[in-house]
């Protein structure tokens, strides 16, 4: 298994709110997370208001939707935190899709199975990960998301490489600009 550097990876508490992610996350998505606002440095609030995700993520709506559920699930019962109720009220107030998804019945939960994802960079085509989430040791309050290249699919470590690579030519070999990377304690 390789490292996680340069597969995307991030950590996030169970709002899914970005707490930590090393550089090759931000050059997957498209975002400098941390020039992002404290209050949208959130994986569900970047999924459905950022477009620069929904165009560079392949199969984008079903990801959002399992994404949507997933929340949802996770938070039966914790709708009244505020945090949550803001949230929830700030993507009702942006995001059809989210008041769509969200209106939706609960059938079955998602299975916190791996998770393929493929963005389609203008420069490398396809780049394709498998993501699976872990809880954070014993604080169940955090899941380690971590991604591994898809092994099925010829030369993603390259393109992975190539992220880092351009990621470190645009802004040095620095660190998330309010310093919270993945490795760093």
């Amino acid at each position: 298994m390789r490292m996680q550097e340069p597969a995307p990876s991030y950590v996030l508490d169970s709002q899914f709110d970005l707490l930590a992610w090393n550089e090759c996350s931000c050059e997957f998505y498209g975002i400098e997370l941390g020039e992002l606002p404290a209050a949208d440095r959130n994986l569900l609030w970047i999924m459905l208001t950022h477009p620069v995700v929904s165009a560079r993520l392949d199969d984008w709506e079903s990801h959002a939707q399992r994404l949507v559920v997933q929340c949802r699930t996770m938070w039966a019962g914790k709708m009244k935190l505020p945090r949550i109720e803001a949230l929830v009220a700030r993507l009702e107030s942006a995001c059809d899709d989210f008041r769509h998804w969200w209106s939706l019945p609960l059938v079955q939960a998602p299975a916190m199975a791996p998770v393929r994802k493929k963005i389609l960079d203008p420069a490398l085509g396809a780049v394709v990960v498998d993501q699976t989430a872990w809880l954070f040791g014993d604080r169940s309050d955090r899941m380690l998301i971590l991604s591994t290249p898809a092994e099925d699919v010829a030369g993603m470590e390259a393109k992975l490489d190539e992220l880092v690579r351009r990621r470190a030519a645009r802004h040095g070999a620095v660190g998330a600009r309010d310093g919270r990377r993945i490795g760093e304690g």
